[in-house]
């Protein structure tokens, strides 16, 4: 195995990453020799798609078991690549717990433990940082002001799509509860 969470074999990295964020607690893996076979042989080339999903619960989606579940993109998703039956968030909060996952560091690591409140410093070494560094194109599509690029995680995409109305505006109530709807995020990411 590689010698620091970003090794020479970085895709293994971001699909156990992947996982983390997901919150996914079902049952039912990929087998073993499949993931035997990924790390002795890593494919030339790989499109790497990690999606965040705020306050998801694996049993509410068709491809953890719910029979009535309405989410066919991500099951398809799933069932055509890598699908973990656990993982586990550091913080039950999503600034704190996307620079757990982008950095591969625990929380008394990297330091962030609220929304909105600290900026990741620029020492922490970020998950898109070396796919950037590697060779991919790399691009976020966010959907929560918490993930506001001003916080720091934005280091090492070439497209960061941030937008989040209302977030500067003095509304009334807290900046880091705006958000956009999914569908609009989806349409920016696939534009």
């Amino acid at each position: 195995p590689p010698r620091s969470f970003f090794g020479r074999r970085l895709w293994i990295a971001a699909a156990a990453i992947a996982a983390v964020v997901a919150g996914v607690a079902a049952s039912g893996v990929a087998s073993p020799w499949y993931y035997a076979l990924m790390m002795r042989r890593p494919p030339s080339s790989l499109d790497v798609l990690l999606i965040t999903l705020d306050t998801t619960r694996a049993d509410h989606l068709g491809v953890y078991g719910r029979r009535d579940a309405v989410t066919p993109h991500l099951d398809g998703l799933a069932l055509g690549g890598v699908r973990f039956s656990q993982a586990f968030s550091h913080v039950p909060l999503t600034f704190p717990s996307h620079s757990s996952l982008m950095s591969g560091l625990l929380p008394t690591r990297h330091r962030m433990r609220d929304n909105g409140t600290t900026i990741l410093p620029p020492t922490v070494a970020l998950l898109a940082e070396r796919f950037q560094a590697a060779g991919y194109r790399t691009g976020a599509f966010v959907s929560a002001f918490v993930l506001d690029r001003r916080f720091g995680l934005d280091r090492g995409f070439d497209t960061y799509a941030d937008d989040v109305p209302g977030a500067d505006a003095a509304v009334g109530g807290d900046p880091s509860e705006r958000s956009v709807r999914a569908a609009a995020t989806v349409d920016k990411a696939l534009a």
